[in-house]
């Protein structure tokens, strides 16, 4: 091999390390949706910057209020369910996919079907957990 070529497949090797925990970040961002994030803060970032240079002290301080309000209730949340929110989070185009496929084998379930789905502790859940947010609510 040429004197010429070694060296610059060697000096491609060595750029191509140089950009090895690069290229990891940037899975790890892909495996999070932080990318998905990125591309859309850039996508939109006319339009986000167009809004945030409008915004007056009184919109600020709103803001700010909103959002301590938000995490002083967040923080009083176990973090074992934020973990599972983030898991179904990421995983919600596969769980959409999955219930419109139920949705569309059981299309003709019945009043039996239905009855048998609705003793299932999944959908008990579901109830009880719409109650709760609508006493929540209600509470104003």
């Amino acid at each position: 091999m040429d004197e010429n070529k070694e060296k610059d497949i060697n000096d491609i090797s060595k750029e191509l390390n140089k950009l090895k925990p690069t290229i990891d970040l940037l899975k790890s961002m892909q495996e999070t949706g932080m990318t998905e994030t990125l591309k859309y803060l850039v996508e939109n970032y006319d339009t986000i910057f167009n809004l945030t240079a409008r915004m007056d002290i009184y919109d600020i301080a709103t803001g700010l209020k909103k959002l301590s309000k938000l995490a002083a209730s967040l923080s009083s949340i176990d973090d074992n369910y934020f973990d599972e929110l983030a898991r179904i989070v990421k995983n919600l185009p596969e769980v959409i996919e999955k219930s419109n496929k139920a949705a569309d084998e059981n299309k003709n379930i019945g009043v039996l079907g239905l009855l048998k789905l609705m003793r299932s502790n999944d959908i008990l859940f579901l109830i009880f957990m719409a109650l709760e947010i609508s006493r929540e609510l209600r509470k104003k």
